[in-house]
């Protein structure tokens, strides 16, 4: 038997769980007003931020929550002992909106089935939404996604980064900015011994590296095509990881 190959396949296999069991015990309802009846059981085993002991057993009672339908009906299936959305299909068939709303609820409701998935998934939208994903593996502590975005982050204009990052963050990111775009300068003014190698023109690569600061702040990762000044080097390895910052 042939897989389907529409993304939305392996997002909507909670329309096949339906949420609807007569013999559920609990009723949650979105914010945009559906209704989505889950098993105790499952909530026990597949989350830690539902302890069913706190709802009500009474068959009427509705648990209101802020998410939304779109974002509830794809997290809640993690509860649940069913084939899951594949990971290259949640990024193709959802927006970056709603990855990010499930990513967030899932930390939110400790859906740990959903967890590390969601992280990943967040971290294949690196290039295109660095600031919302250093905001989020901050908040969570996935600190090396955190220090990926921030090395991303560095090229995004400095006032526009500081108006969406929490004020916690403010201080450490225009620090952490600061402390790059001064060595970025003080590449301009320093002489390097360069090691060549084949085909590779050395005087491109440093124009790269004073290009943007993001390079500058990768570079110190490995630093394996250009000889550095032994006090330049030390001063990036100084600067360190955003992290180190907060």
């Amino acid at each position: 038997m042939s897989e389907s190959n529409s993304p939305a396949d392996g997002i909507r296999t909670g329309a096949l769980l339906g949420f609807d069991a007569v013999d559920s015990e609990i009723t949650f309802k979105s914010s945009d007003g559906r209704l989505f009846k889950l098993h105790k059981k499952h909530l026990e085993v597949g989350a830690g931020g539902f302890p069913p002991s706190e709802f009500s057993q009474e068959p009427d009672e509705v648990v209101p929550l802020p998410e939304s339908s779109e974002t509830l009906e794809v997290l809640f299936q993690y509860l649940y002992p069913a084939r899951h959305p594949l990971l290259l299909k949640l990024e193709d068939a959802i927006s970056f909106g709603v990855l990010a709303s499930v990513a967030e609820a899932a930390e939110k409701y400790q859906v740990y089935m959903a967890m590390d998935v969601y992280m990943k998934a967040m971290g294949a939208k690196l290039h295109d939404h660095p600031c919302e994903i250093l905001i989020y593996a901050e908040k969570h502590g996935y600190t090396t996604l955190l220090d990926q975005a921030a090395i991303l982050l560095l090229d995004a204009p400095f006032k526009e980064t500081m108006g969406k990052l929490p004020i916690h963050l403010s201080i450490p990111w225009a620090m952490y900015h600061a402390a790059w775009t001064q060595f970025q300068i003080a590449i301009c003014h320093n002489r390097f011994r360069q090691q060549t190698y084949q085909n590779q023109n050395d005087n491109q690569i440093l124009m790269e590296l004073t290009s943007k600061v993001s390079l500058v702040a990768a570079g110190r990762v490995n630093f394996s095509k250009i000889w550095w000044d032994t006090g330049m080097k030390q001063r990036a390895d100084a600067i360190g990881t955003f992290s180190h910052f907060i």
